[in-house]
């Protein structure tokens, strides 16, 4: 009876072992999983963005319509397809189709209080920002 017992203590002890394990390795693989998930999500936009090379001048804000000349650098890596145009109450998106060392004269309605900025599409963390008077 007595070794009866140590073997299902032992096999107990095993089984709760064997779950324990399974569970600590779960978990390890979900963090793992979001963690590089997260990064790849975020660290790719970053490095592909820093690719467009552009310039905004000749900004003149008039009667509701916006508009600047939108310039795509030479050495920029990309062409600009879409840009964004941001204010604190509105997003407008524009096609451009700009290739590289090309240049643009865009004109919007929008309503803008003060401040606006301007990104290429997918790209906002390299937005450029831009007063109006």
């Amino acid at each position: 009876m007595a070794i009866k017992r140590q073997t299902i203590a032992v096999i107990v002890a095993f089984i709760i072992f064997v779950l324990v394990g399974a569970f600590i390795i779960v978990r390890i693989a979900v963090i793992y999983r979001g963690t590089t998930g997260y990064a790849n999500v975020t660290t790719k936009p970053a490095i592909e963005c820093a690719g467009y090379m552009y310039s905004i001048t000749n900004i003149d804000y008039s009667d509701g319509q916006l508009s600047f000349m939108l310039e795509n650098k030479e050495y920029s890596d990309y062409e600009i397809d879409k840009i964004i145009i941001t204010t604190n109450e509105t997003m407008e998106e524009v096609n451009v189709d700009l290739i590289r060392g090309g240049e643009k004269q865009i004109a919007v309605e929008m309503a803008i209080d003060r401040e606006f900025s301007v990104f290429p599409k997918g790209c906002q963390i390299y937005a450029k920002e831009f007063t109006v008077r």
